[in-house]
């Protein structure tokens, strides 16, 4: 009677030729698993049904993903047995292959650890990494992020043009500060390597969209040196559910009103504070303003280094650096440019200091001074919470307006 090293050695003979080389790479590396555990059995054998079960079993979580794998090698194999006659019947027919183990979620802590890990590695390692980190910033699919092309993204209007199905139900996603910085320094990277690729995150080797095949593979390497470093594995739709976990919440807490979950603040403070909320948020959107066009300008005239250019001065860099890191000591978010850690004051420094970029925007540097050196004054009870009385409200809106009237070119 032969046994299944029979069958396999037959199998590898004459039942593979139809396979793809791919599926046929595949199967050669579960055929030396099958013969180490079955080999030994007769075809025929009426226990193959109960130990196949048995190798299912998803109470053995390790290996089970190979396993389920190696059976549907062995089902093939049995199919071409009864072609050969060899056996009546094809004894795995009724198996019904477990469920794999759930997944734990996947923790914002655990996929930071894997980024930065993405990062240190090879360049194939860091396009990986880049392409999960796009995936939870945007909430765009895996074929989505993989089949993004330039022309889909507007950074004057901050969205990614989205292509439904079939070219339709088109719409925009929002583009995150975070994810603008992404893209930017991805373009700015594809410029300085000649890379004239209309996708965003093609392949290394050219002007071609990754396949969903081409890079699982790539993504199975770098998931394999991770898991020997002894950390779980990571899927690409548990990155898409935290990153949409993550953003319900910051909308979440956007919406909500956080006063109402401090009973201890007494009624005239809440009135207080809302009383101060429009006067904070017009410094909030003039300062905000100053920040972009800043960035905008020296941009234009530096590139995306700018920042790190002689345009700045050192000492503006230090201290804002000094701030970043306490940030980082402190296991807060970074924010997504330097600029952002700046104070009023040293915005007008940058835009006087380089005047020969500003002039074309401004009326001159001693109106940037004199202005800000009032904004600066007038933003003083709102940053140190104090209530505002109305003399300094019809101060702070008239040095509003000051600004877009004699500082402002129109």
């Amino acid at each position: 009677m032969p046994t299944i090293n029979d069958l396999l050695d037959k199998y590898l003979r004459e039942g593979m030729d139809d396979l793809a080389p791919s599926t046929k790479k595949g199967y050669l590396f579960h055929i030396p698993r099958l013969r180490q555990r079955f080999g030994h059995k007769d075809v025929s054998s009426s226990d193959i049904r109960q130990d196949v079960t048995n190798f299912l079993d998803p109470g053995r979580k390790k290996g089970l993903y190979h396993r389920d794998r190696s059976v549907a090698v062995l089902m093939s194999a049995f199919r071409e047995g009864l072609r050969w006659r060899w056996i009546t019947a094809n004894p795995l027919t009724l198996i019904e292959r477990p469920p794999a183990p759930k997944r734990p979620d996947l923790t914002l802590i655990q996929f930071e650890e894997f980024l930065q890990y993405a990062k240190a590695g090879t360049p194939a390692a860091q396009l990986m990494g880049l392409i999960l980190e796009f995936s939870f910033l945007t909430g765009l699919g895996q074929g989505e992020v993989l089949r993004l092309v330039w022309d889909q993204v507007d950074f004057d209007k901050e969205v990614i043009r989205r292509t439904g199905s079939k070219g339709k139900g088109k719409q925009s996603v929002q583009m995150t500060a975070e994810a603008k910085e992404l893209l930017k320094a991805r373009k700015a990277e594809a410029k300085q390597k000649g890379n004239k690729s209309k996708y965003v995150f093609g392949t290394l080797e050219g002007d071609a969209a990754y396949t969903g095949a081409g890079f699982r593979q790539n993504f199975q390497k770098v998931l394999i040196k991770w898991q020997e470093s002894g950390r779980e594995r990571i899927t690409f739709p548990q990155v898409k559910r935290l990153g949409d976990q993550v953003r319900a919440e910051r909308e979440k807490a956007r919406s909500a009103d956080p006063l109402s979950e401090f009973a201890e603040f007494s009624q005239s403070l809440k009135l207080q504070a809302a009383l101060n909320a429009p006067f904070y948020q017009m410094v909030y959107c003039l300062e905000r303003m100053i920040r972009d066009r800043v960035t905008g300008v020296m941009e234009q005239a530096e590139g995306e280094g700018w920042w790190d250019s002689n345009r700045i001065d050192p000492e503006v860099r230090r201290k804002a650096r000094d701030l970043n890191e306490r940030e980082r000591d402190k296991a807060f978010n970074q924010r997504a440019r330097m600029i952002d850690y700046t104070t009023l004051g040293q915005l007008g420094e940058i835009i006087t200091k380089n005047w020969d970029l500003f002039e074309p925007h401004y009326q001159s540097a001693k109106a940037v001074n004199n202005a800000v050196a009032e904004l600066n004054l007038v933003r003083g009870p709102i940053a140190h919470c104090c209530p505002l009385e109305e003399e300094e409200i019809v101060r702070l809106k008239l040095y509003v307006h000051n600004w877009f009237k004699l500082v402002e070119k129109h």
